[in-house]
């Protein structure tokens, strides 16, 4: 069901491309997707993190003869992602999980998961391909199952891309959060480039990673106090996207 367009699919990165595709152009978010700018990038974790989110979404439509399978392999991706190559048998799990053992999209989901935290501790070059399949496979189960639910999931998997590519860049920078994110609502461009994310944390407080020069700072505060660290040139877009509370 691929949209017919001059520009296809723009800057949609892969993991929402696949869905796309997946599914009638009506249920599409509004372009320019991911807010505009460049197809975000992700490092390997964050492929981990997207899968996760993916296992999350389906874990209420797993089949209970794959209850044990999707559980087990949910868990051990969770568990790698918090401490890599911390366990050998842990790491056998995810090294063996093979998606074409189910025939249940659910189930196959979590197996992608596995597959993905695997890739992230040993073999980051082939991150990627699991999570683009479990997108694109949960787009086209809804689509059969919950055709109204399509809308929401696919601009939440629009959204979710920006936020992934803030983890990516947080970890490139050295940065770190005192409380995890929970979403990214602004992404703001220089010169076509993002430069600066304002991102919600779990325990209500928002922070600011921005560039400024050649250094990258991370500011966390109240809402106001983080939208007045964003620059002028910006900021219009930053309150619109983040609400002034």
């Amino acid at each position: 069901m691929t949209e017919p367009s001059a520009g296809g699919f723009d800057n949609a990165h892969h993991l929402l491309q696949g869905a796309l595709k997946a599914t009638p152009p009506a249920t599409h978010p509004p372009r320019p997707f991911h807010g505009g700018g460049p197809m975000p990038k992700f490092d390997a974790a964050a492929y981990v993190v997207a899968t996760l989110w993916l296992a999350d979404r389906v874990s209420a439509l797993v089949d209970p003869r794959d209850r044990a399978a999707f559980d087990l392999h949910v868990a051990a991706a969770r568990a790698e992602v918090l401490a890599p190559k911390g366990d050998a048998k842990r790491l056998t799990v995810l090294r063996v999980a093979d998606a074409k053992s189910s025939s249940r999209v659910p189930c196959k989901v979590g197996l992608w998961a596995a597959n993905e935290a695997f890739n992230a501790s040993t073999h980051s070059i082939y991150a990627g391909t699991p999570t683009r399949a479990a997108g694109a496979n949960v787009a086209k189960l809804l689509l059969k199952t919950a055709p109204a639910e399509v809308p929401a999931y696919l601009a939440a998997l629009d959204a979710l891309c920006v936020h992934l590519e803030f983890l990516t860049v947080l970890r490139a920078r050295e940065k770190e959060l005192p409380v995890s994110a929970v979403a990214t609502p602004f992404r703001g461009l220089t010169d076509g480039k993002p430069t600066h994310y304002v991102v919600e944390l779990v325990d209500g407080r928002y922070a600011l990673l921005g560039k400024q020069g050649a250094r990258w700072q991370l500011h966390v505060g109240k809402r106001q106090e983080v939208l007045a660290t964003v620059p002028d040139t910006l900021f219009a877009a930053a309150v619109a996207a983040v609400g002034e509370g």
